[in-house]
């Protein structure tokens, strides 16, 4: 299976246009995807000194990425609404103040620091606002794209008469730009790549390997823990809707746990029962050509946000490993749903196809942290794959089901 998947890559990559010409370019993003990687560290040993957190930090500011530069932006703004900022708040607030301060002082070449008038949990709030008020006034197929560098929503729409558009200003103003284009569903709509082999029946489960149902099938993206409970995660939409039940690969897997589609998140758990294998979960990454010994070449040893900018690789039983960079931080796309989606766009080449689906988006530099779980795909090429590519952010569905991801590299049993 190894080799199998070994050439079945180098030809990918031969035919896509990824070969020995554009080896420089591949060299530069790698540079500049391990110098974020560093940035990351390096800030989050300074915020661990605070007791304060990634998480915590999109309260009361956020974070993004030009090249090799992280800028940190702080919300100074004294009242949150109609709100007096709450004191657990200003402490973080001063917290970061210094931090930011100390950082960019000492490293001035690689963090710069903005003040902003919302903070990137404001803006989440208000882009649901947003969303919700454009449906009552009727609108529909649009999407709501939240700028972290903008500091704020754009909403790409096809039409907006100037009755609407004054109301959405008069209740916004600054905060939302509107775009109006013809092409906005064609251009931003994702196309689900749920269904096509990485296909195996696999003892050690991880990210970026097979899973399917009666209809087809998709791919991993790693392993989710709450308490003693163990789940696959995957797509949503990569649910059959028939039994319920899924498979790897000839034999049963388990059944599906939660489907988060209902809450506009693309996102499933899948438990593992009845199968007559003995399952482990680990925190295995097939990143490009596994090994033998595991199956697995790398590990996902924790996570992160979606941040603007961000050099980013997904693994897919379809395209297997395909990188690009965060492109829209978060959207909030409505074309009959509301799906919470992330953008990745890479240098015109494909990002995914159908199988993808489910599988784990990822930091491109190593240590491998968790970002997203793939969606699905637009911009189809002459193969019919996508050369611009959504994600579900991780975050979000593991702030909203408590979730963990399973990181440890002792695997436990499933069942």
């Amino acid at each position: 299976m190894k080799k199998v998947a070994a050439l079945t890559f180098a030809l990918s990559l031969t035919f896509i246009g990824l070969g020995t010409t554009n080896a420089y370019a591949k060299q530069t993003e790698e540079q500049l995807a391990e110098k974020q990687s560093k940035l990351i560290e390096k800030f989050d040993k300074e915020l661990s000194k605070m007791n304060l957190d990634y998480e915590s930090l999109q309260d009361i500011g956020g974070v993004y990425f030009d090249e090799d530069v992280m800028t940190i932006q702080i919300d100074e703004t004294p009242t949150k609404g109609q709100q007096v900022m709450s004191k657990q708040d200003q402490q973080r607030l001063e917290k970061l103040k210094k931090i930011s301060e100390k950082i960019a002082e000492t490293s001035p070449n690689e963090f710069e620091v903005k003040t902003v008038s919302k903070s990137y949990s404001e803006l989440v709030e208000l882009q649901k606002q947003i969303g919700n008020q454009a449906e009552t006034m009727g609108l529909d197929n649009f999407v709501i794209d939240l700028s972290t560098k903008q500091s704020k929503l754009i909403l790409r729409i096809a039409d907006l008469s100037n009755e609407d558009k004054q109301t959405l200003h008069s209740m916004y103003g600054s905060d939302l730009k509107i775009e109006i284009d013809k092409n906005t569903e064609k251009e931003h709509k994702s196309k689900n790549e749920g269904y096509k082999s990485r296909k195996s029946d696999w003892n050690s489960q991880g990210a970026g390997i097979g899973i399917g149902t009666s209809a087809g099938s998709c791919s991993t993206a790693g392993v989710a823990i709450k308490g003693s409970n163990l789940w696959v995660m995957t797509a949503g939409h990569c649910n059959d809707g028939s039994n319920n039940m899924f498979y790897q690969w000839g034999s049963r897997f388990g059944t599906t746990h939660l489907d988060a589609t209902a809450s506009d998140y693309d996102f499933l758990l899948v438990k593992e029962n009845g199968s007559t294998l003995k399952r482990y979960a680990s925190n295995g990454l097939y990143g490009t050509i596994g090994d033998t010994s595991t199956g697995y070449d790398g590990q996902l040893t924790g996570s992160f946000f979606q941040a603007e900018g961000l050099r980013v690789c997904k693994v897919g039983i379809t395209t297997n490993r395909t990188c690009g960079v965060v492109d829209v931080a978060r959207r909030q796309a409505r074309f009959g749903t509301g799906l919470v989606t992330s953008v990745v766009k890479g240098d015109g080449s494909a990002l995914s196809a159908e199988g993808d689906s489910g599988g784990a988006w990822f930091t491109r530099s190593q240590p491998f942290r968790l970002v997203g779980i793939h969606q699905g795909g637009n911009k189809k090429l002459s193969n019919d794959y996508s050369s611009v590519s959504y994600f579900t952010p991780w975050g979000e569905v593991a702030e909203k089901y408590g979730l963990q991801l399973y990181r440890s590299s002792t695997p436990t049993a499933m069942n």
